[in-house]
Protein backbone atom coordinates (compact mmCIF):
# COMPACT_ATOMS: atom_id res chain seq x y z
CA UNK A 1 0.00 0.00 0.00
CA UNK A 2 1.32 3.43 -0.94
CA UNK A 3 1.82 6.08 1.72
CA UNK A 4 -0.24 9.29 1.55
CA UNK A 5 1.40 12.09 -0.45
CA UNK A 6 3.39 14.59 1.60
CA UNK A 7 2.71 17.64 -0.55
CA UNK A 8 3.04 20.94 1.23
CA UNK A 9 -0.27 22.78 1.68
CA UNK A 10 -2.25 19.54 1.20
CA UNK A 11 -3.55 17.21 3.91
CA UNK A 12 -4.58 13.77 2.55
CA UNK A 13 -7.98 12.63 3.81
CA UNK A 14 -8.86 9.39 2.03
CA UNK A 15 -7.60 7.15 -0.76
CA UNK A 16 -10.51 6.74 -3.17
CA UNK A 17 -8.97 4.53 -5.81
CA UNK A 18 -5.86 2.59 -6.73
CA UNK A 19 -5.13 1.48 -10.29
CA UNK A 20 -2.02 0.00 -11.92
CA UNK A 21 -0.93 3.52 -12.91
CA UNK A 22 -2.06 5.86 -10.13
CA UNK A 23 -3.64 6.51 -6.76
CA UNK A 24 -6.52 8.91 -6.24
CA UNK A 25 -6.62 10.82 -2.98
CA UNK A 26 -9.14 13.23 -1.53
CA UNK A 27 -7.19 15.95 0.28
CA UNK A 28 -7.72 19.25 2.02
CA UNK A 29 -5.96 22.23 0.48
CA UNK A 30 -5.00 24.18 3.57
CA UNK A 31 -4.42 27.69 2.20
CA UNK A 32 -7.68 27.80 0.23
CA UNK A 33 -9.61 25.72 2.80
CA UNK A 34 -11.20 23.39 0.28
CA UNK A 35 -11.12 19.73 -0.68
CA UNK A 36 -9.41 18.63 -3.88
CA UNK A 37 -8.50 15.39 -5.61
CA UNK A 38 -4.85 14.40 -5.95
CA UNK A 39 -3.98 11.99 -8.72
CA UNK A 40 -0.61 10.48 -7.83
CA UNK A 41 1.19 8.77 -10.69
CA UNK A 42 3.01 5.65 -9.58
CA UNK A 43 6.82 5.59 -9.79
CA UNK A 44 6.90 3.14 -12.70
CA UNK A 45 4.93 5.73 -14.69
CA UNK A 46 6.61 8.93 -13.50
CA UNK A 47 10.07 7.53 -14.17
CA UNK A 48 9.42 7.07 -17.91
CA UNK A 49 10.08 10.37 -19.71
CA UNK A 50 7.87 9.46 -22.67
CA UNK A 51 4.90 8.62 -20.46
CA UNK A 52 5.33 11.84 -18.48
CA UNK A 53 5.25 13.84 -21.71
CA UNK A 54 2.12 12.02 -22.85
CA UNK A 55 0.53 12.61 -19.44
CA UNK A 56 1.08 16.36 -19.42
CA UNK A 57 0.04 16.78 -23.05
CA UNK A 58 -3.14 14.84 -22.33
CA UNK A 59 -3.91 16.91 -19.25
CA UNK A 60 -3.63 20.06 -21.32
CA UNK A 61 -6.00 18.53 -23.86
CA UNK A 62 -8.47 17.63 -21.13
CA UNK A 63 -8.30 21.17 -19.85
CA UNK A 64 -9.28 22.42 -23.29
CA UNK A 65 -12.14 19.91 -23.67
CA UNK A 66 -13.59 20.62 -20.22
CA UNK A 67 -15.83 17.55 -20.36
CA UNK A 68 -18.07 16.97 -17.32
CA UNK A 69 -16.87 13.36 -17.51
CA UNK A 70 -13.50 14.38 -16.07
CA UNK A 71 -12.72 16.63 -13.10
CA UNK A 72 -11.27 20.03 -13.93
CA UNK A 73 -7.48 20.14 -13.73
CA UNK A 74 -6.24 22.70 -11.20
CA UNK A 75 -2.49 22.19 -11.21
CA UNK A 76 0.39 19.88 -12.08
CA UNK A 77 3.03 19.28 -9.40
CA UNK A 78 6.21 17.25 -9.15
CA UNK A 79 7.84 16.39 -5.85
CA UNK A 80 10.92 14.23 -5.83
CA UNK A 81 10.40 11.66 -8.57
CA UNK A 82 6.61 11.63 -8.36
CA UNK A 83 4.10 13.57 -10.46
CA UNK A 84 0.81 14.79 -9.06
CA UNK A 85 -2.26 16.08 -10.88
CA UNK A 86 -4.48 18.28 -8.72
CA UNK A 87 -8.14 17.97 -9.69
CA UNK A 88 -11.28 19.75 -8.60
CA UNK A 89 -13.38 17.75 -6.15
CA UNK A 90 -16.99 17.73 -7.33
CA UNK A 91 -18.14 15.79 -4.25
CA UNK A 92 -17.87 12.56 -6.14
CA UNK A 93 -18.33 9.10 -4.69
CA UNK A 94 -17.82 5.65 -6.13
CA UNK A 95 -20.89 4.33 -7.88
CA UNK A 96 -20.46 1.10 -5.90
CA UNK A 97 -20.76 3.12 -2.70
CA UNK A 98 -23.81 4.93 -4.03
CA UNK A 99 -25.55 1.68 -5.01
CA UNK A 100 -24.76 0.17 -1.59
CA UNK A 101 -25.04 -3.41 -2.81
CA UNK A 102 -28.03 -2.79 -5.08
CA UNK A 103 -28.16 -3.10 -8.86
CA UNK A 104 -28.98 -0.51 -11.47
CA UNK A 105 -32.62 -0.70 -12.48
CA UNK A 106 -33.68 -0.32 -16.11
CA UNK A 107 -34.29 3.42 -15.90
CA UNK A 108 -30.97 4.07 -14.15
CA UNK A 109 -29.14 1.87 -16.65
CA UNK A 110 -30.58 3.72 -19.65
CA UNK A 111 -29.84 7.15 -18.15
CA UNK A 112 -26.27 6.25 -17.18
CA UNK A 113 -25.57 4.70 -20.60
CA UNK A 114 -26.91 7.79 -22.37
CA UNK A 115 -24.75 10.10 -20.25
CA UNK A 116 -21.60 8.08 -20.86
CA UNK A 117 -22.34 7.74 -24.59
CA UNK A 118 -22.74 11.52 -24.98
CA UNK A 119 -19.39 12.18 -23.30
CA UNK A 120 -17.50 9.38 -25.03
CA UNK A 121 -18.85 10.56 -28.37
CA UNK A 122 -16.75 13.70 -27.91
CA UNK A 123 -13.67 11.60 -27.08
CA UNK A 124 -14.29 9.60 -30.24
CA UNK A 125 -14.41 12.79 -32.30
CA UNK A 126 -11.05 13.80 -30.83
CA UNK A 127 -9.52 10.39 -31.50
CA UNK A 128 -9.09 9.65 -27.79
CA UNK A 129 -9.47 6.26 -26.13
CA UNK A 130 -10.07 5.81 -22.40
CA UNK A 131 -9.18 2.11 -22.57
CA UNK A 132 -10.20 0.55 -19.24
CA UNK A 133 -13.31 1.44 -17.27
CA UNK A 134 -14.66 -0.61 -14.36
CA UNK A 135 -17.24 -0.21 -11.59
CA UNK A 136 -14.40 0.74 -9.25
CA UNK A 137 -13.19 3.59 -11.48
CA UNK A 138 -16.66 4.97 -12.22
CA UNK A 139 -17.73 7.73 -9.85
CA UNK A 140 -20.86 9.89 -9.71
CA UNK A 141 -21.59 13.37 -8.43
CA UNK A 142 -24.36 14.35 -6.03
CA UNK A 143 -26.72 14.89 -8.97
CA UNK A 144 -25.92 11.39 -10.34
CA UNK A 145 -23.65 12.61 -13.16
CA UNK A 146 -20.99 10.01 -14.08
CA UNK A 147 -17.36 11.00 -13.71
CA UNK A 148 -14.02 9.28 -14.35
CA UNK A 149 -11.39 10.91 -12.13
CA UNK A 150 -8.67 8.48 -13.19
CA UNK A 151 -7.46 10.28 -16.30
CA UNK A 152 -4.42 8.01 -16.64
CA UNK A 153 -6.38 5.52 -18.75
CA UNK A 154 -7.07 8.30 -21.22
CA UNK A 155 -3.53 9.62 -20.89
CA UNK A 156 -1.88 6.41 -22.01
CA UNK A 157 -4.40 5.82 -24.75
CA UNK A 158 -3.42 8.97 -26.60
CA UNK A 159 -0.19 7.88 -28.24
CA UNK A 160 -0.25 4.30 -29.50
CA UNK A 161 3.52 4.26 -29.93
CA UNK A 162 3.81 3.75 -26.18
CA UNK A 163 0.69 1.75 -25.54
CA UNK A 164 2.66 -1.51 -25.49
CA UNK A 165 4.38 -0.29 -22.33
CA UNK A 166 1.06 -0.40 -20.53
CA UNK A 167 -0.52 -3.62 -21.69
CA UNK A 168 -3.09 -4.81 -19.12
CA UNK A 169 -1.25 -6.70 -16.42
CA UNK A 170 -3.36 -5.99 -13.36
CA UNK A 171 -6.33 -8.20 -12.49
CA UNK A 172 -8.72 -5.26 -12.84
CA UNK A 173 -7.38 -4.41 -16.29
CA UNK A 174 -7.53 -8.04 -17.36
CA UNK A 175 -11.16 -8.26 -16.32
CA UNK A 176 -12.45 -5.02 -17.83
CA UNK A 177 -10.24 -4.42 -20.87
CA UNK A 178 -11.50 -5.23 -24.36
CA UNK A 179 -10.42 -8.45 -26.12
CA UNK A 180 -8.25 -6.47 -28.53
CA UNK A 181 -6.24 -5.21 -25.54
CA UNK A 182 -5.13 -8.83 -25.12
CA UNK A 183 -4.13 -9.33 -28.74
CA UNK A 184 -0.73 -11.04 -29.19
CA UNK A 185 0.48 -8.04 -31.18
CA UNK A 186 0.06 -4.40 -30.20
CA UNK A 187 -2.88 -2.92 -32.07
CA UNK A 188 -4.15 0.64 -32.41
CA UNK A 189 -7.24 0.82 -30.24
CA UNK A 190 -10.29 2.87 -31.13
CA UNK A 191 -13.60 3.80 -29.59
CA UNK A 192 -14.89 0.23 -29.93
CA UNK A 193 -12.51 -0.72 -27.13
CA UNK A 194 -14.16 1.89 -24.91
CA UNK A 195 -17.60 0.62 -25.91
CA UNK A 196 -16.67 -2.88 -24.74
CA UNK A 197 -15.20 -1.73 -21.42
CA UNK A 198 -18.13 0.60 -20.65
CA UNK A 199 -20.60 -2.09 -21.70
CA UNK A 200 -18.99 -4.63 -19.40
CA UNK A 201 -19.05 -2.13 -16.54
CA UNK A 202 -22.76 -1.47 -17.08
CA UNK A 203 -23.37 -5.22 -17.37
CA UNK A 204 -21.85 -5.81 -13.94
CA UNK A 205 -23.67 -2.89 -12.32
CA UNK A 206 -27.02 -4.06 -13.72
CA UNK A 207 -26.68 -7.82 -13.10
CA UNK A 208 -24.38 -7.98 -10.09
CA UNK A 209 -22.13 -10.47 -11.88
CA UNK A 210 -18.83 -10.17 -13.74
CA UNK A 211 -18.41 -12.37 -16.82
CA UNK A 212 -15.29 -14.52 -16.53
CA UNK A 213 -14.88 -13.23 -12.98
CA UNK A 214 -14.36 -16.74 -11.60
CA UNK A 215 -11.48 -17.50 -13.95
CA UNK A 216 -7.83 -17.22 -13.01
CA UNK A 217 -6.25 -13.97 -14.30
CA UNK A 218 -4.14 -15.76 -16.88
CA UNK A 219 -7.26 -17.44 -18.32
CA UNK A 220 -9.26 -14.23 -18.86
CA UNK A 221 -7.62 -12.97 -22.10
CA UNK A 222 -8.20 -16.22 -23.97
CA UNK A 223 -11.73 -16.54 -22.58
CA UNK A 224 -12.65 -13.09 -23.86
CA UNK A 225 -11.35 -13.86 -27.32
CA UNK A 226 -12.94 -17.31 -27.60
CA UNK A 227 -16.19 -17.17 -25.61
CA UNK A 228 -19.28 -14.99 -25.75
CA UNK A 229 -20.47 -13.15 -22.68
CA UNK A 230 -23.69 -14.65 -21.26
CA UNK A 231 -26.86 -12.70 -21.88
CA UNK A 232 -28.06 -10.60 -18.91
CA UNK A 233 -31.38 -12.42 -19.30
CA UNK A 234 -29.56 -15.67 -18.47
CA UNK A 235 -28.24 -14.06 -15.29
CA UNK A 236 -31.49 -12.40 -14.22
CA UNK A 237 -34.83 -13.57 -15.59
CA UNK A 238 -36.35 -10.15 -14.91
CA UNK A 239 -33.76 -8.27 -16.99
CA UNK A 240 -35.43 -6.29 -19.82
CA UNK A 241 -34.69 -8.17 -23.08
CA UNK A 242 -34.38 -4.97 -25.15
CA UNK A 243 -31.70 -3.60 -22.83
CA UNK A 244 -29.94 -6.95 -22.87
CA UNK A 245 -29.64 -6.67 -26.67
CA UNK A 246 -27.81 -3.35 -26.29
CA UNK A 247 -25.39 -4.69 -23.66
CA UNK A 248 -24.69 -7.84 -25.65
CA UNK A 249 -23.83 -5.83 -28.73
CA UNK A 250 -21.62 -3.45 -26.72
CA UNK A 251 -19.67 -6.39 -25.33
CA UNK A 252 -19.34 -8.51 -28.46
CA UNK A 253 -15.89 -10.06 -28.55
CA UNK A 254 -15.43 -9.15 -32.22
CA UNK A 255 -14.95 -5.38 -32.70
CA UNK A 256 -16.41 -5.61 -36.21
CA UNK A 257 -19.71 -6.91 -34.79
CA UNK A 258 -19.75 -4.49 -31.88
CA UNK A 259 -21.29 -1.02 -31.98
CA UNK A 260 -19.04 1.09 -34.18
CA UNK A 261 -19.87 4.43 -32.57
CA UNK A 262 -21.77 5.97 -29.68
CA UNK A 263 -24.47 7.49 -31.89
CA UNK A 264 -25.74 4.01 -32.74
CA UNK A 265 -25.94 3.19 -29.04
CA UNK A 266 -27.95 6.33 -28.36
CA UNK A 267 -30.26 5.48 -31.26
CA UNK A 268 -30.91 1.97 -29.93
CA UNK A 269 -31.50 3.30 -26.41
CA UNK A 270 -34.15 5.60 -27.88
CA UNK A 271 -35.82 2.53 -29.39
CA UNK A 272 -35.73 0.79 -26.01
CA UNK A 273 -37.39 3.79 -24.37
CA UNK A 274 -40.06 3.70 -27.09
CA UNK A 275 -40.78 0.07 -26.28
CA UNK A 276 -39.04 -1.40 -29.32
CA UNK A 277 -36.32 -4.04 -29.26
CA UNK A 278 -33.26 -2.97 -31.31
CA UNK A 279 -32.43 -4.94 -34.41
CA UNK A 280 -30.33 -8.04 -33.71
CA UNK A 281 -27.58 -8.16 -36.31
CA UNK A 282 -25.97 -11.47 -35.38
CA UNK A 283 -27.30 -14.76 -33.94
CA UNK A 284 -24.94 -14.41 -30.99
CA UNK A 285 -26.88 -11.38 -29.79
CA UNK A 286 -30.07 -13.42 -29.49
CA UNK A 287 -31.24 -13.67 -25.89
CA UNK A 288 -33.39 -16.73 -26.51
CA UNK A 289 -32.28 -19.12 -29.21
CA UNK A 290 -34.50 -18.77 -32.24
CA UNK A 291 -36.37 -21.96 -33.19
CA UNK A 292 -34.52 -24.04 -35.73
CA UNK A 293 -36.00 -23.60 -39.21
CA UNK A 294 -38.21 -26.51 -40.12
CA UNK A 295 -36.97 -28.57 -43.03
CA UNK A 296 -39.52 -28.53 -45.84
CA UNK A 297 -39.45 -31.87 -47.64
CA UNK A 298 -39.99 -32.10 -51.35
CA UNK A 299 -43.49 -32.75 -52.62
CA UNK A 300 -42.80 -36.31 -53.74
CA UNK A 301 -41.21 -37.17 -50.44
CA UNK A 302 -44.15 -35.71 -48.59
CA UNK A 303 -46.63 -37.87 -50.55
CA UNK A 304 -44.64 -41.05 -49.96
CA UNK A 305 -44.33 -40.30 -46.26
CA UNK A 306 -48.04 -39.51 -46.03
CA UNK A 307 -49.09 -42.68 -47.89
CA UNK A 308 -46.86 -44.84 -45.74
CA UNK A 309 -48.15 -43.21 -42.58
CA UNK A 310 -51.74 -43.79 -43.74
CA UNK A 311 -51.12 -47.49 -44.42
CA UNK A 312 -49.55 -47.92 -41.00
CA UNK A 313 -52.46 -46.10 -39.37
CA UNK A 314 -55.05 -48.26 -41.16
CA UNK A 315 -53.22 -51.46 -40.23
CA UNK A 316 -53.21 -50.40 -36.58
CA UNK A 317 -56.96 -49.68 -36.73
CA UNK A 318 -57.65 -53.11 -38.22
CA UNK A 319 -55.60 -54.84 -35.54
CA UNK A 320 -57.39 -52.92 -32.80
CA UNK A 321 -60.82 -53.79 -34.27
CA UNK A 322 -59.92 -57.48 -34.50
CA UNK A 323 -58.70 -57.46 -30.91
CA UNK A 324 -61.86 -55.74 -29.68
CA UNK A 325 -64.08 -58.18 -31.62
CA UNK A 326 -62.34 -61.19 -30.05
CA UNK A 327 -63.09 -59.80 -26.62
CA UNK A 328 -66.55 -58.35 -27.21
CA UNK A 329 -68.09 -61.20 -29.31
CA UNK A 330 -68.14 -63.83 -26.52
CA UNK A 331 -69.54 -61.26 -24.11
CA UNK A 332 -72.34 -60.34 -26.50
CA UNK A 333 -73.17 -64.03 -27.11
CA UNK A 334 -73.29 -64.64 -23.36
CA UNK A 335 -75.57 -61.65 -22.84
CA UNK A 336 -77.87 -62.79 -25.66
CA UNK A 337 -78.13 -66.33 -24.24
CA UNK A 338 -78.84 -64.96 -20.79
CA UNK A 339 -81.60 -62.72 -22.08
CA UNK A 340 -83.07 -65.59 -24.08
CA UNK A 341 -83.04 -67.83 -21.02
CA UNK A 342 -84.78 -65.16 -18.99
CA UNK A 343 -87.53 -64.81 -21.58
CA UNK A 344 -88.10 -68.53 -21.72
CA UNK A 345 -88.28 -68.71 -17.97
CA UNK A 346 -90.93 -65.98 -17.90
CA UNK A 347 -93.01 -67.74 -20.58
CA UNK A 348 -93.15 -71.13 -18.89
CA UNK A 349 -93.89 -69.86 -15.41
Amino acid sequence: MYNPPTLSNFHPLQCLLETPTCLLWRAHQITLDRTVLILELKPEISDIPESRAIAFNSVRLLTELRLPLFPDVIDLLRQGNTDYIILEDANISSILTALNGNRLNAEQLITLTQQLAQHFRILQEKGLVYRVCSPATLFITEDATPMLPDVTSLIFGVDFRYISRFQPRHINDLTWASPEEHAPKTVALDTRSDIFSIGLTLYALATGQVPFGMLAPEEIPEAKQMRAIPSPCDVSKHFPPALAVVLMKMTHRDPALRYQNWDDILADLALVQAGTTPHIEAPEYALIAAPAPKSVPKAGRTIRISAKALRVYRAKIKRKRARYLKIITPILIFIALALGACLLWELFL
